[in-house]
């Protein structure tokens, strides 16, 4: 329990830095109250100012639990329809920065620098990533704990 806690609160910081204090709050009250109807439309208007953005990955989010390459795909296209990002191979570093952030140390460091650049610039997107991967987590928890999906990589 202890470590699940440690990782869930280093978690929070990584996600704090990378979206904003602001994001951090309200996820941290989200994931404390996840059946508050408020505490999720909260969350849903932290992703940025396009609301209707966050309302299809809200409407859509179980796209993510099927399968891996369909989710990204459909990411891709959400993110690209709603002009919040369209540089090809973000979103799925953005997904995967949101539901598996200690697998990104096998990305070459210059690699990986790049695209923490990219995605500082467009918190937006990783944002909406993460409010996916929160919705997974709350739909189907994984058993040890961790704020993080499950999603099949």
């Amino acid at each position: 329990m202890r470590r699940t806690l440690v990782v869930n609160r280093l978690l929070n910081k990584l996600y704090s830095r990378l979206c904003g204090a602001k994001w951090a709050k309200v996820e941290a009250e989200y994931l404390a109250n996840s059946n508050s109807d408020l505490a999720l439309q909260e969350l849903q208007r932290a992703v940025n100012s396009i609301p209707s953005f966050a309302a299809v990955l809200r409407r859509d989010f179980e796209k993510m639990d099927e399968d891996s390459p369909v989710g990204v795909s459909w990411f891709s296209e959400v993110a690209a329809r709603y002009h919040v990002c369209e540089k090809q191979g973000l979103p799925e570093f953005a997904l995967q920065l949101a539901s598996r952030p200690h697998y990104l140390t096998n990305v070459p460091s210059a690699v990986l620098d790049q695209l923490l650049l990219d995605i500082r610039d467009n918190s937006t997107l990783l944002r909406g990533a993460r409010f996916l991967a929160l919705l997974s987590v709350k739909s189907s928890p994984e058993p040890s704990g961790l704020e993080l999906p499950g999603w099949k990589w």
